[in-house]
């Protein structure tokens, strides 16, 4: 988490710095911008996985150790009903745990959404101007004909492509890659694994231990 407050820190600095609206700004201030915001994107990203991996392992010991103690349970009795507070557990985390780590992936879009625009403003997406001492790139992307590699599934493309032509903001385009976007929704996927094995648990320690 201290990390995450330097970043923070780091970024209310930078914003303050920023040339206000009587001086234009340079193009090297784009590039430090460019460089501040993808480290950004690296440093949210990691969080997310981090927290995902955490949640993961606590949910799979509830899991792990509910389904043990059950098993374990000779003779089964009504005392084996105190094992609901393993699925209980399951429940509270999984749903806390989604929460947290979509607001990690949320401050991850921000930086990638104003990454892609200093890319426009520099034409680091497009098809580059070269000084006559630089050759053309040997595979230019499709997207534009730059040189920077790009991949999306067709879908995101599409979504992308739909936004661009509709001029839409960075706000609405944040918000739709939030509800499209492949990693959060796995994410979304993975606590659901999760919380149906806990409602499995459950209707399992009723049906053995309820007298």
């Amino acid at each position: 988490m201290e990390k995450h407050v330097q970043i923070q820190i780091k970024l209310e600095k930078l914003h303050t710095q920023l040339p206000n609206s009587i001086s234009p700004i340079q193009r090297d201030e784009l590039f430090n911008l460019h460089h501040h915001y993808d480290s950004v994107v690296k440093d949210e990203l990691d969080f997310f996985f981090k927290y995902m991996n955490f949640y993961t392992g606590i949910l799979s010991a509830l899991i792990a150790g509910t389904l043990t103690g059950l098993l374990s349970l000779k003779p089964l009795s009504s005392l084996g009903l105190i094992l609901l507070l393993g699925p209980g557990l399951v429940f509270s985390i999984s749903y806390i745990g989604y929460k947290n780590v979509k607001v990690y992936y949320r401050r991850y879009l921000e930086a990638w959404v104003t990454v892609i625009n200093i890319k426009t403003m520099l034409g680091l997406r497009k098809a580059a101007v070269h000084s006559p001492d630089i050759l053309p790139p040997a595979y230019p992307s499709r997207h534009g004909g730059g040189f920077i590699t790009q991949f999306k599934r067709i879908p995101i493309q599409k979504l992308f492509d739909k936004l661009e032509a509709d001029r839409a903001t960075a706000e609405v385009v944040l918000e739709k890659l939030l509800l499209h976007g492949d990693t959060l929704k796995f994410a979304k996927y993975t606590f659901r694994v999760f919380i149906i094995g806990a409602f499995i648990l459950v209707f399992a320690i009723i049906c053995l231990c309820w007298h």
